[in-house]
């Protein structure tokens, strides 16, 4: 995990242009969750720290991409995920 302050991270979201909506997608909160955090009101967990950190630091981010949608994904409910599951599966059919 790189470890970054907060200063820091929001920092580092200017620079990059990354919309603050998009990363709370990425660790799948709430859609202000990160202007709560940065304003003080909310706290972020250890493991949404490490996929925001890992987005905007980590030159290869494919992993922090993997776990956030993996995050989803695991609070689906169980329809939903066979709905995903069964697009999954026609769109390797079509390959």
């Amino acid at each position: 995990m790189i470890e970054k302050s907060k200063e820091e991270i929001l920092e580092q979201i200017k620079k990059r242009g990354v919309k603050k909506s998009y990363l709370c997608d990425l660790i799948g909160g709430y859609r202000g969750k990160l202007t709560e955090w940065e304003k003080g009101k909310t706290t972020l967990t250890k493991q949404e720290l490490e996929i925001i950190t890992d987005y905007l630091f980590d030159e290869n981010n494919l992993q922090a991409e993997a776990i956030a949608l993996y995050s989803k994904y695991s609070r689906l409910s169980p329809e939903q995920r066979r709905l995903v599951d069964g697009m999954f599966e026609q769109f390797e059919k079509k390959k």
